[in-house]
């Protein structure tokens, strides 16, 4: 309990981001819609919705479309937009 507490309204827009789909939707996309996250680097080339987040290692992509590829560490996921669905089948999906 206390008596110094307040409330402030705010209109606010809500995104469950519990997946790599919705993380794209919810990312800047660029004219192709591909979006880049991450701390690394990214160059894609004739690529379509494609989803790159990368916390290093430069990521390339070349002719790709509705893939996400995602770099954490040592563990590298490329996979269709279509299979993130099935990340947690990979018996080193504890970080995807």
């Amino acid at each position: 309990n206390t008596r110094r507490a307040a409330l402030v309204p705010a209109d606010m827009e809500w995104s469950d981001i519990g997946n790599w789909h919705a993380l794209h939707e919810a990312l800047d996309r660029d004219a192709q819609g591909n979006a880049v996250r991450g701390a690394g680097e990214a160059e894609l080339v004739d690529c379509r919705n494609v989803l790159v987040d990368s916390d290093g290692p430069r990521v390339s992509v070349i002719g790709l479309e509705n893939v996400v590829v995602v770099v954490d560490g040592n563990d590298i996921l490329v996979t269709t937009v279509q299979g993130v669905q099935k990340v947690g089948k990979l018996s080193g999906a504890v970080n995807q």
